[in-house]
């Protein structure tokens, strides 16, 4: 009896450890489908990023994690609905550019004012505290940065314009469009008249004269077709290209996938910045860039002087202080712990 009893009992935990070993082996081969949202404009150079990022991920996961790139303006979305578009589940992950989604959490518009450097090296001392302060801000909405990415053709912040300017005082006289409110407030104090304009529709804006220079970086200039409507181009600074551009998720999505294609996607992330901050740093993706708008006609003008460099930045650095006081002590704390990792104090930042 004891006997037939073992028996019984040793077969069932056979079939058991089948059963389980069975349903181990189906969540191992399940195929998770992920849209990410991409908050730029269909064909901004930027896609191409995303893109890689998701190819790279289903191939090391060898088609267990398909991600789909979606672009959100044709879903009747903006970009400032990033946050949004998150919480609410609407796409499983999405882009976060912190430039974007600073309309419903102010505290991503504490990580820094884009073209504030004057070193690109700078952006080495900063991307390590900025990342873990962009973690930190999106815990709060219940989101898991799961990577960084960067764009390897956007280490240069210039002024592309319908007539030669490389100065501050020749930015003076003509009106100008800036692709964030900081950058807006501060040019608008240095006596420059700046507006907000969405890159979809800057080029007839300059065709138009409704403005008649654009802050971008090369790579736009291309890619939004601005050297048909402008004559030439001058560098005045660097791009933060430090500040914590992520892949995120809600936590509750995550949370469903397997550890190791969460590791996977971590790990290509990891891979790919660390890869792409390297060749954004040597600039050697920019010169077939320029090389390509010189064939087009585009002049390119000398760079700003050193002084107007730092004038600008001075007044980048001022609104950024004023904008996290503000916001408060959180905002302030940010900003106190990046510029511990420039070694600098206050606002008179002039990094070499």
């Amino acid at each position: 009896m004891i006997s037939t009893l073992f028996d019984f009992l040793m077969r069932m935990l056979v079939v058991l450890a089948v059963i389980m070993a069975s349903g181990s082996s189906a969540l191992a081969g399940e195929v998770f489908h992920w849209r990410l949202g991409s908050p730029v404009s269909p064909g901004d150079p930027f896609e191409e990023v995303l893109a890689k990022y998701a190819k790279e991920v289903e191939e090391r996961t060898a088609g267990r994690m398909d991600i789909e790139v979606v672009a959100i303006k044709p879903l009747g979305f903006k970009p400032a609905d990033s946050l949004r578009i998150l919480r609410q589940g609407v796409l499983e992950a999405m882009f976060i550019f912190p430039q974007y989604a600073a309309r419903d959490e102010p505290l991503l518009a504490a990580l820094m004012p884009q073209g504030g450097l004057l070193n690109m090296n700078d952006n080495l001392k900063i991307i390590e505290i900025q990342t873990k302060i962009a973690q930190e801000i999106l815990s709060g909405w219940g989101m898991t940065a799961i990577t960084r990415l960067t764009d390897t053709r956007s280490a240069s912040f210039v002024i592309a314009s319908k007539r030669p300017i490389n100065s501050l005082e020749e930015m003076q006289r003509v009106k100008l469009r800036h692709f964030t409110k900081l950058g807006i407030n501060a040019f608008n104090q240095l006596g420059v008249a700046t507006q907000y304009i969405p890159s979809s529709d800057l080029f007839l804006a300059i065709k138009m004269g409704i403005v008649d220079a654009t802050v971008y970086s090369p790579s736009y200039i291309r890619s939004q077709s601005i050297y048909e409507a402008t004559c030439c181009f001058s560098e005045m600074g660097y791009y933060t290209l430090a500040t914590p551009s992520v892949v995120a998720a809600n936590n509750n999505v995550w949370m469903k996938l397997p550890a190791d294609l969460r590791t996977i996607m971590r790990e290509v992330g990891q891979e790919m910045f660390d890869k792409d901050i390297k060749i954004a740093m040597s600039r050697a993706n920019e010169a077939p860039i320029i090389s390509f708008l010189k064939e087009k006609g585009m002049r390119v003008l000398p760079p700003f002087s050193r002084a107007d460099r730092m004038q600008i930045q001075e007044a980048l650095f001022a609104v950024w202080e004023d904008q996290c006081n503000q916001l408060g002590p959180k905002a302030t704390s940010f900003r106190k712990r990046i510029l511990q990792e420039l070694e600098v104090e206050g606002t008179d930042i002039k990094p070499n």
